[in-house]
């Protein structure tokens, strides 16, 4: 809590195999646990039902239309994992989130407070909070703690992470060989 400033607040979502949790911590030193009567396998049908848009790439050509976007998941979503804990978050307006398991793979700030009408009258959660997605409560202290320096010279890497079909070891001798030859050639 010593480390968050006055609007923020860290926030950890469990999900078990039988119950799951919510963790809060405000900047005042206020901690809240919250148990969600969910099983993991429920949030990862939900997560899944969530997700098959995005990861569909369906997107919207018509205005006003949700082109695949599931409501009842995104609603279900912040209704079983956030709507509980909002008491707690009401005076800060950035979360530090740290997300367990199937729930790291929602983009939290597109689920739905409540059910729309329309998409016009959509009320998202990125809408109310300010959501850094974070590994956990460690990465928050550290960041704050530590020093940073700059570099004394500039730096510059390239890399082909094995996006070719040449094997690794080819790839370092011709790599090898171009960087020779240019240095030599000059």
């Amino acid at each position: 809590a010593a480390r968050l400033r006055p609007d923020e607040a860290y926030v950890s979502l469990y999900s078990g195999r039988t119950i799951g949790g919510v963790f809060v911590v405000t900047p005042d030193g206020g901690l809240a646990l919250h148990k969600i009567s969910r099983t993991g396998d429920a949030t990862l049908a939900t997560v899944k039902a969530y997700r098959a848009p995005f990861d569909a790439a369906q997107v919207p050509y018509d205005a006003g239309k949700w082109a695949g976007f599931n409501v009842n998941a995104a609603v279900d979503l912040y209704q079983s994992w956030f709507s509980i804990a909002m008491k707690s978050l009401e005076k800060v307006q950035v979360l530090h989130l740290a997300p367990g398991g199937a729930l790291a793979s929602v983009p939290w700030s597109a689920t739905l407070t409540q059910k729309p009408a329309t998409l016009e009258s959509a009320r998202w959660l990125g809408q109310k909070k300010s959501i850094a997605i974070t590994p956990g409560a460690s990465s928050i202290v550290l960041n704050r703690t530590l020093q940073t320096k700059m570099a004394n010279k500039p730096f510059i890497a390239f890399a082909d992470p094995l996006f070719s079909k040449t094997p690794v070891a080819q790839e370092k001798k011709s790599t090898r060989a171009i960087f020779t030859r240019s240095s030599t050639n000059s």
